[in-house]
This record gives structure tokens, sequence and C-alpha cells, in this order.
């Protein structure tokens, strides 16, 4: 239970900001990789798209390094604010079909992402604590994706009335509540309880080595885990679907995802990081989906529904994870630590399975058989520590 009904709604409005704000992230996302393939980008787009995902981390880490060293209930509001006022540039792809603006918008929502996780998760712990995280986590998730299930249903409908442009400039919408409702979040509980005021010297001999080793496990999870940006192009390219049922599998993906928010979360609260084994075995199905996804029209949806499994398990257990490894002392700087690590390994899988995808679709499917296989052992070792 919350320990005051402020923290309860606290934790609910930041869960609605989540929503809100994944209806914006997850709707563009669906569309993101055939609306380049739409206005004649190089497949390479694609590649630079997804590779806004390490710019977002990388900016985790430098604003959980910053949230660290200035241990500060304004600044992490300030990041996290902030952070949400950057989903605004991609509405505004309504009004560009000029393929680098498009790819530079994304990259500053990510950027964007990336200032905010890191505060907004370090909030989340401090609202949460006492109560199982496992669950509040898994709550949070919930709400997520029942924004990242509506973004992509808005934009399907969009396309399918009157196209790319009527479908972005939608997206306005909720990401002026969002904004609204994180200031409101933050007037409310203005004060972090589990940081310091104060300077401090990080100490990073607080991060167990048993987080190094989580680390370890999930970039090789990360260098397997096909974007969705290079799916949605090559469903594209290859008219394995149209733009609206490529939405429309990404919904699917967002419907799993929101799904198994709760049981992955109560998955972890009982089995703690061996729930984790879950995400890399699933994500080595993926590209042999792919590969197939011309013979049926229900293996793209199939293929989608994987790929929902793991991310919510990214989602909640993932992030529970890093919480419950190091002491909250160091709390922000281990998220975006962990993010950043992620976020470059994830980007060199992006460009290798681009790459892969392009000459030959076994040699995908070895080399993701390989690295997940090596997530999978690295986890076991984990777990027997």
């Amino acid at each position: 239970m919350f320990k005051t009904s402020k923290l309860l709604l606290v934790f609910i409005l930041l869960s609605l900001v989540s929503l809100t704000a994944d209806i914006v992230y997850e709707g563009s996302r669906s569309i993101g990789g055939s609306y380049l393939e739409s206005i004649n980008a190089p497949p390479e787009s694609a590649a630079i798209a997804s590779f806004g995902d390490f710019i977002g981390y990388a900016t985790r880490f430098i604003a959980g390094l910053i949230a660290s060293l200035y241990s500060s209930s304004n600044l992490l509001w300030l990041f996290t604010i902030t952070g949400y006022l950057a989903i605004l540039s991609l509405p505004i792809l309504a009004f560009t079909n000029n393929w680098k603006i498009v790819v530079i918008l994304y990259l500053v929502e990510r950027i964007g992402k990336g200032m905010r996780t890191p505060a907004r998760d370090t909030i989340l712990a401090d609202v949460t604590e006492g109560v199982k995280r496992g669950r509040a986590f898994g709550i949070h998730e919930l709400f997520d994706q029942i924004g990242a299930l509506t973004g992509p249903v808005i934009v399907a409908l969009c396309i399918t009335i009157s196209g790319y442009r009527l479908a972005y400039t939608v997206l306005f919408i909720p990401a002026l509540i969002a904004i609204s409702l994180v200031i409101t979040a933050r007037n409310l509980y203005p004060s972090i309880k589990s940081i310091e005021i104060t300077r401090r010297r990080l100490n990073l001999e607080k991060m167990s080595r048993k987080y190094w080793l989580y680390t370890l496990s999930m970039i090789f999870l990360s260098l397997g885990y096909i974007h969705w940006f290079i799916i949605s192009y090559f469903l594209k390219k290859w008219s394995i679907l149209l733009d609206h049922e490529i939405a429309l599998a990404y919904t699917i993906a967002m419907g799993i995802d929101a799904a198994l928010a709760l049981p992955v979360g109560y998955l972890y609260d009982r089995f703690r990081l061996k729930s984790l084994y879950l995400a890399p075995l699933t994500a080595l199905f993926i590209p042999l989906l792919l590969s197939i996804s011309s013979s049926s029209r229900i293996i793209p949806y199939l293929m989608a529904s994987l790929w929902g499994i793991v991310m919510a398990i990214y989602e909640v257990n993932m992030r529970v994870a890093v919480a419950d490894l190091v002491e909250p002392s160091v709390r922000a700087l281990a998220y975006g630590l962990y993010g950043l690590i992620y976020g470059v390994f994830w980007a060199i899988g992006g460009f290798i399975l681009t790459y892969l995808i392009n000459i030959s679709i076994v040699s995908t499917i070895i080399y993701v058989t390989v690295v997940e296989t090596a997530s999978i052992t690295t986890l076991y070792y984990l777990n027997k520590r």
C-alpha cells in the first residue's frame, strides 16, 4: 500500500503522463519506418532513426550522472518536465516530408526521453517506497502500454482517413495533455524524499557486481533485438503489409506489452532475476518469423506479438532490477549508465541487423541466435551468484 494518498495520486498522475506521452511516441513510431520509405528515404535512414535510441540512452547517462552529482528535487523535475516537452517534436512531423528533418525530429524526441527517464524512474522509486516494486512498476507500465496501444490505433485510423499528415497532427492533443499532467505532479510532490539536496561524490562501488553482470546480459540481448523501425521498414519495402496494417501490427505488439505488464511484474516479485530469461528466449524467434513473414498474413502479427513480449519484460522487469541491484543513493546514475550501455549496443545491433537483413536473412538468424544465447548464459551465471 502507498504510505499516503498524495503518493498514490502522484503515482497515478505519472502513470497518466506515460499513457498520454506514449500515445504520441508509440503512435508515431508505429509508422516511422513506413513513413520514411513512403518519402523515398534510403534504407540507412531507418537505422539512423533507430540510432536515436542510442542518443536517448546516452542522454539518460548524462542526466543520471548530473542527477547523482547534484541530488536536487528541482533538477529531477526539471529533467522530467523538459523531457516531456520534447514529445512536441513528433506532431511537427505533419509539416515536413524531408527525410533528414524527419529523422532529426525523431532524434529530438529520443533526447527528451533520455533526459526524463532516469529522473522519472527515480521519482517513481521514491513514490513506491514500501510497495512491492514489481507490481507498482507493472501498473505504471500498464498505463504506459494503454497509451502505446491507443496511439497506433489512432494513427492507423487517421492514415486510412486522410494519410500521414492528419495522423501526426492529431498527436498534438495527447502531447499537450502529458505536459500539463507532469507539471501538476511536480506541484503536488516537489520534494523527492530519497535524495539529499547536497552535492556528493560518486561511488561506483555502490553498484554491485550483480549489476554489472546484469548489464552484460542485457548488452547481448540488445545486440539481437531488432528495432521496430527496422522491422516496419522491411515490412513496407518487401510489400508484406500496407501502411495501416504495419501500424496495426505495432498495435498488437503494444497490446501484448500492455496485457503482460502486470503478469511480468508479478513474475519479478516471485522469481526475481530469473524472470528475465523470457526476454532473450523470445527475441530468438523474431528474425525467424521476419524471414517467413511473406508466407502467411498471420506471421507478421505473430512476430509483432513476440516483439511486444520482449518489450514488456524490458519496460517492467529490467527497470525494477536496476532499482534492486544498487543502493538508493546511486539509482539515478545506475539507470542512466545502464541506459547508455544498453542504447549503445542496441544501436550497434541495429546497424548490424540492417546490414545482415539486406544481404542474408539466414545470416541474421544465426547472428541473433549467437547473441541471445550469450545473454541467456550470462543470466544463468547471474542467477547462480
